[in-house]
């Protein structure tokens, strides 16, 4: 994709800079070229700082997806959170800034260095008071809830409207113009997003392709023209409709891995219009960094805070049903959930969670949302 054409240019990577797993190539926002990607034993040969550096990044990103999560949930997503969304701000470009001095001259990241580690120390305090701190700290890792979550339609239906709540009100952000959403477990969620009544405001054309098949970058962009009724042959006149359009493509059953996101039309995108490009994978990717990650496991975090607080009891299958239910009256608000568990802590009477969950239902929207 064009490097230049904003400061967040949703481009691929190198590797799992946490070096977690050196022999699985995973690529990110960092690798604006293939040429340069370089796995994390490479950037070890080079010196110790850059190196530092570079996991820093991986680092910032991380916590950046997973404030982005929180701050989509009630009542954050309520609250006057510019703090919050200027430093998310802030860290785009400083990634940005980053990749493209790495592309010309690794040792010219040396210079980020204060900044990087300065992004690092933003505190989220006001967060820390509803999500306990070791669950904020093991999201920016790979995180799995404690309490299993159990097999119910109904809870898969609940965490997929969590993220699209998220998904919607993130793409509406300029600066974030790439977005994976991983660990997605229902095919037709590509389809709920294309047909989003915002999406279908902000983009034209919204442009849906199975890249499961695809080998290389022309491999999908032949499979986006041909989405859009030109043969392959008729690229040059694709690429101008593309140019001219506010667009939206969803790259379903994307693998990260495979393809270098970089490569991906460089004649397409045009800085005065609204262009973006989402990746939707049924697999779990670490390490990549695009301008934000979706992951599905990191929504099941309401499941998880109702758990650790409504006791032994939600392993009842009847329970866990009405648990489910009144997660989702209470639209995950995380508050919310804590009280309610609370009060229905070892409760074993169906009919006491039964009427609580009515008596949230009987609530204004409104009222449940603040």
């Amino acid at each position: 994709m064009e490097p230049s054409r904003s400061r967040t240019s949703p481009d691929t990577a190198a590797e799992d800079l946490s070096g977690s797993d050196s022999k699985q190539p995973v690529y990110s926002e960092l690798d604006a070229k293939s040429d340069l990607g370089k796995k994390p034993s490479q950037w070890m040969q080079s010196p110790a700082s850059i190196s530092k550096i570079m996991h820093n990044v991986w680092q910032l990103s991380r916590k950046k997806d997973v404030v982005c999560l929180i701050l989509s949930y009630p009542p954050f997503n309520s609250w006057n959170n510019e703090r919050h969304r200027g430093w998310i701000l802030d860290v785009l470009e400083i990634i940005h800034k980053v990749r493209t001095q790495y592309e010309n001259n690794a040792a010219n990241v040396l210079g980020f260095s204060s900044e990087i580690t300065r992004l690092l120390h933003h505190s989220i305090h006001d967060i820390e008071a509803h999500v306990p701190t070791g669950i904020s700290v093991k999201m920016c890792e790979r995180w799995s809830p404690g309490h299993t979550a159990p097999k119910k339609a109904m809870l898969d239906l609940c965490i997929d409207d969590f993220m699209i709540r998220q998904f919607s009100q993130h793409i509406q952000i300029p600066e974030i113009r790439s977005i994976l959403i991983s660990e997605v477990n229902d095919k037709a969620f590509p389809c709920r997003l294309k047909n989003l009544p915002p999406i279908r405001q902000m983009f034209d054309p919204v442009i849906q392709v199975n890249v499961k098949s695809c080998l290389t970058s022309k491999d999908i962009e032949d499979r986006i023209i041909e989405e859009l009724g030109f043969s392959k042959y008729s690229r040059g006149e694709a690429e101008q409709i593309l140019r001219s359009h506010n667009f939206l493509i969803l790259l379903d059953d994307f693998h990260t891995r495979r393809i270098n996101l970089h490569e991906l039309g460089n004649g397409w995108w045009n800085s005065d219009n609204t262009q973006k490009i989402v990746l939707i994978s049924f697999l779990f990717h670490p390490g990549v960094l695009v301008d934000l990650e979706i992951r599905r496991n990191h929504h099941l975090l309401s499941w998880e805070l109702f758990c650790r607080n409504v006791g032994e009891v939600v392993h009842s299958s009847t329970i866990q049903q009405l648990a489910i239910h009144v997660i989702r009256q209470c639209f995950g608000h995380f508050l919310a959930l804590v009280l309610m568990a609370r009060a229905l802590k070892e409760v074993k009477d169906v009919c006491i969670w039964q009427h609580a969950s009515r008596v949230i239902g009987f609530l204004p929207t409104s009222h449940v949302e603040d």
